[in-house]
C-alpha cells in the first residue's frame, strides 16, 4: 500500500563495565559481527552495536586482510595494516601492526584487549568504537566526564553532528531501562556525534614510532554474559577474501548491459507525467542508481570507462554526480572541479577533458547523469565582489558548530538574492560549456536526467537564527524584508503586529524600523502561534522565489530534463509541509533517507526507509537521491528500496549512497555502492524494476493541505517524523 500527500574496534582506550537498576535477571550475550564488530543481545533481542574502525590520514580506511581466528573463550586478530583513500583500492601511509584480542576475563567481564604499533610515526584520523543507535538505547542518554570531574549530558541517540569534547575520562549510557555502561578511559577518549551514532575516539592524530600502543576494555554486565568467539551463524573458519577480477567487459550471466536502452537520450529528454518520469517520445522510466562525487566526475579516463562499465553490468542506469561544482582546493566534504580564486568558473586545464569523457562514458552505455552540484557553496576570493557590502567578510569568520560548514553559504543563500545568484552563475556556467567529447552543450544534452538546485539545505532546517545572528549585514537585510513583507500583507501598523503577535513580539522589534526577526527562535518554531505561522510563510514565498528564478536561468540555457528543489526537510511538520510544497512547484520530489540506525528495519513497521513515501505528493515522481544501510542487517536495505519503494509504493528513482572507486572492494568497509553486499544483488532488482515485475500498490489514503490552512495552521492532521539524532536517519509516521 501506498500513503501520499495531495496538493492544492572504533577501537577505545577505556574500560567498560555495565551495571543495572533491577536488571539482573536479563541474559547477556557477545557475538561476532563481521571480522571486527560485536552485537550485544540483551534477553535475545540486539541491544547494540559496537562497529570497530581504524581511520587514516585525510579520512582513509584500513585496509586488513586476516580474518578473525576463535578458540575456546577467545577472539583475535592480527594483521598489518595501510590505508586507502578508495580509489582503485591504492594505499598510503605507514603501515600499522594490529593485534585484537577479546576474552572473558570473569562470568560477568569481557576483555578486549589490543596492541598497535609502528615502525615510523604514523598519522591517523584515530581508532575507536562506533554505538549504533538503537532502540533499547533511545530513549536514554549519555553521561560523560572530563579530567576535570565536569559532567555534561546528552540524549541518546545523539542529536545531529558534534564534538562532546577530547580527553574524557569517564562515558556513561543510561538505556531508557535505567541500565547503565559505565566507561572509564584510560587515557580520555575524543567523543563526537553522527548519524545517531555515538563515536568514542582513541589514538587520534598520530602514534609514535617503535613503541606498541596497548590498551584494555573491560565490558562488565550486570549479570552473567556468555561470549561467542566464533561466528554465531556460519562457521566462516574456511572463508576466504573475496577479491574481483574488476573486469565488467567480459560476458556474464547476470550482465545488465544489454538490458539499458543506450545510448543516454535516444528517447529524448526527462519529462515528469504526473507521478512518473516519461521520456520526450513517452517512453516510461525508472532509475536506478548510485552516487558519485567530488573531483571523481572527472577520474582519469581509464578509471571512467571501468566506472561506466561497472555500471552497465550491474543495471545501474543512473550516475547521480554529487558536489562537484566547488573549488579544487576549496571544497567542503572533498575538492571539487572549479577554480580557487573564482568558483564559478570551471577549471578547464585540470578537470574540463576528464569530466567531458566520464560524461561522454557513461551516455555511451546508457547510463544517465543526474546533477547535484552544489552543497554549502565555499566562498571564492572573487565572490567578495558580488556580495553585499561586508557580506562576504562576516561570513568567512563564522564558527560553525561543524568547522567543515566554516566559510560556507550554507542557510543565507536561501533568503540572499546575491548569494543566490553565484549558484545560479556555477550551473549555467557548467551547462553553456559545450562537451569536447559529445560535441554538444551540457545544455543540450537529454543525458542529464535531472538537475538539482541545491543539496541538504532549505529555508526552514533548524538553526539558522544562531547562523544568520553572526552576519549582521544578512540579519539586516532579511529583518527588513520581513518587517516589509508582514506591513504589506498582515498588519498595517505596529500596534496591529503587537495585537496579533502578543508576547512572541519581543523589545525592539518594530515593523517601521525594520528589525522584526525573521529567523526568531527558528530552531525551536512549532509552538503554533501566529508569529510561526507568518514566518513560515514568509519563508515559503523566500524560498519559492529563489526557486523560480533559478529554474528561470537553467531553463534559459536551452535545458529541458527535469529539475528538482532540494532534498533536505524541515524541524517541524508545518516546516515539512511549506518545504514539499516549495519542492513540488520546482518538479518531482526528492529526499535523502539512511537506515534506522540500528537493527532490522522489518521489526517495526514503517521504520527507517519503509516510511520516506510519507513524502510523497500525488502528482509528482517521488525519489530517494541518497539512502543506505548497513551493520548487521545491512542487506535488507537494497530490496527494500527496490522491491517496496521503487516497485510497491511507487517511487521512480533510486541513488544509493555511495560509489568511492571503479572497482568492487574487497572489504565491507568500503563505499556501500562498491561492496559486495549491496551490489551483487543491483542486477536482480534492476531486472525486476525494467521488466515491471512488481505491480504498484493502491493509494489507500490520500491527506489534502492548502496553502490558506497552512497560512493558519488548520491542516486537520498531523504525522510526526523522528530525526533519530541525525537529520539523515528519521522515520515518518501518522498520528
Amino acid at each position: 500500500m501506498k500513503m501520499i500527500h495531495k496538493w492544492n574496534v572504533w577501537i577505545a582506550l577505556f574500560s567498560l563495565s555495565m551495571t543495572g537498576q533491577g536488571a539482573g535477571a536479563a541474559e547477556w550475550r557477545v557475538t561476532p559481527q563481521g571480522e571486527l564488530d560485536y552485537q550485544v543481545w540483551r534477553d535475545g533481542a540486539p541491544a547494540f552495536t559496537l562497529s570497530t574502525s581504524i581511520v587514516g590520514p585525510q579520512w582513509s580506511r584500513a585496509v586488513t586482510s586476516a580474518k578473525s581466528q576463535a578458540a575456546i573463550g577467545k577472539r583475535s586478530f592480527t594483521d598489518r595494516v595501510r590505508f586507502s583513500s578508495g580509489q582503485q583500492g591504492e594505499t598510503s601511509g605507514e603501515p600499522l601492526s594490529v593485534h585484537l584480542e577479546t576474552s572473558v576475563q570473569d562470568d560477568q567481564t569481557l576483555l578486549m584487549r589490543h596492541v598497535f604499533q609502528s615502525a615510523k610515526d604514523a598519522e591517523l584520523i584515530g581508532v575507536g568504537y562506533f554505538i549504533r543507535a538503537s532502540d533499547y538505547l533511545s530513549g536514554g542518554k549519555v553521561i560523560l566526564t572530563g579530567a576535570d570531574g565536569k559532567a555534561q549530558e546528552s540524549p541518546l541517540p545523539p542529536p545531529g553532528l558534534g564534538n562532546y569534547g577530547k580527553g574524557l575520562k569517564s562515558v556513561v549510557l543510561q538505556a531508557a531501562n535505567g541500565e547503565r555502561i559505565e566507561c572509564n578511559a584510560q587515557p580520555g577518549v575524543s567523543v563526537t556525534r553522527d548519524k545517531g551514532q555515538l563515536r568514542i575516539w582513541t589514538l587520534a592524530d598520530s602514534i609514535a614510532g617503535g613503541k606498541p600502543v596497548e590498551a584494555t576494555l573491560a565490558l562488565r554486565f550486570p549479570g552473567p554474559v556468555v561470549f561467542e568467539a566464533a561466528n554465531r551463524w556460519v562457521d566462516t573458519s574456511n572463508w576466504f577474501p573475496f577479491v574481483s577480477t574488476n573486469d565488467f567487459t567480459a560476458p556474464s550471466v547476470i550482465g545488465m548491459q544489454e538490458w539499458l536502452d543506450a545510448p543516454a537520450g535516444k528517447h529524448g529528454w526527462v519529462r515528469i507525467q504526473n507521478d512518473q518520469f516519461v521520456f520526450e517520445d513517452g517512453t516510461p522510466v525508472k532509475f536506478w542508481g548510485i552516487n558519485i562525487g567530488n573531483q571523481e566526475v572527472a577520474a582519469p579516463k581509464h578509471e571512467a570507462d571501468q566506472w561506466a562499465d561497472k555500471c552497465a553490468k550491474y543495471g545501474i542506469n543512473l550516475m547521480r554526480w554529487h558536489k562537484f561544482l566547488k573549488g579544487s582546493k576549496l571544497g567542503f566534504g572533498g575538492k571539487g572541479v572549479m577554480r580557487n580564486d573564482d568558483a564559478t568558473l570551471l577549471d578547464e586545464e585540470q578537470f574540463g577533458a576528464n569530466m567531458d569523457y566520464f560524461h561522454a562514458a557513461l551516455k555511451k552505455r546508457g547510463v544517465y547523469i543526474g546533477w547535484s552540484p552544489i552543497y554549502a557553496h565555499r566562498l571564492s576570493p572573487a565572490d567578495k565582489a558580488r556580495m553585499l557590502p561586508g557580506g562576504y567578510d562576516e561570513i568567512m569568520k563564522i564558527k560553525h558548530n561543524l568547522g567543515f560548514f566554516n566559510t560556507t553559504t550554507l542557510g543565507f543563500v536561501n533568503f540572499a538574492p546575491d548569494i543566490q545568484d553565484i549558484y545560479i552563475a556555477i550551473v549555467t556556467h557548467v551547462l553553456n560549456r559545450k562537451n569536447t567529447v559529445t560535441g554538444l552543450r551540457y545544455a543540450e544534452d537529454p543525458a542529464i536526467a535531472y538537475i538539482e538546485l541545491q543539496n541538504e539545505d532549505d529555508i526552514f532546517f533548524p538553526g539558522y537564527d544562531r547562523l544568520v545572528a553572526q552576519s549582521p549585514v544578512y540579519k539586516r537585510y532579511i529583518d527588513a524584508e520581513f518587517s516589509k513583507w508582514l506591513k504589506q500583507n498582515k498588519y498595517a501598523s505596529q500596534e496591529a503586529l503587537a495585537k496579533a503577535w502578543g508576547a512572541t513580539l519581543k523589545k525592539g522589534e518594530n515593523l517601521e524600523q525594520g528589525t522584526v526577526a525573521a529567523f526568531e527562535n527558528w530552531n525551536r518554531l512549532g509552538d503554533g502561534s501566529r508569529r510561526t505561522q507568518d514566518s513560515y510563510q514568509f519563508l515559503y514565498e523566500r524560498q519559492d522565489s529563489f526557486y523560480k528564478r533559478y529554474v528561470k536561468a537553467i531553463r534559459d540555457t536551452g535545458y529541458q530534463g527535469a529539475i528538482c528543489g532540494s532534498c533536505w526537510q524541515a524541524a517541524t511538520f508545518l516546516g515539512h509541509l511549506y518545504n514539499v510544497r516549495s519542492d513540488r512547484e520546482v518538479g518531482y520530489i526528492d529526499r535523502h533517507n539512511y537506515g534506522k540506525g540500528g537493527g532490522t528495519m522489518l521489526d517495526q513497521p514503517g521504520s527507517g526507509l519503509l516510511s520516506a513515501g510519507f513524502q510523497a505528493v500525488s502528482d509528482r515522481p517521488f525519489g530517494l537521491s541518497e539512502w543506505a544501510g548497513g551493520g548487521l542487517w545491512a542487506a535488507e536495505s537494497v530490496p527494500i528500496i527496490g522491491i517496496y519503494g521503487m516497485g510497491l509504493q511507487g517511487w521512480d528513482l533510486s541513488a544509493h549512497f555511495a560509489s568511492g572507486s571503479p572497482v568492487i572492494s574487497s572489504q565491507a568497509s568500503g563505499a556501500a555502492c562498491d561492496q559486495l553486499i549491496n551490489i551483487s544483488q543491483y542486477p536482480a532488482i534492476a531486472r525486476m524494476l525494467f521488466r515491471g515485475d512488481i505491480k504498484e500498490g493502491d493509494v489507500v489514503a490520500r491527506r489534502r493541505v492548502s496553502i490558506p490552512a497552512m497560512a493558519d495552521n488548520a491542516i486537520g492532521f498531523n504525522e510526526a517524523f523522528s530525526l533519530l539524532g541525525a537529520a539523515n536517519i528519521k522515520d515518518f509516521s501518522s498520528v
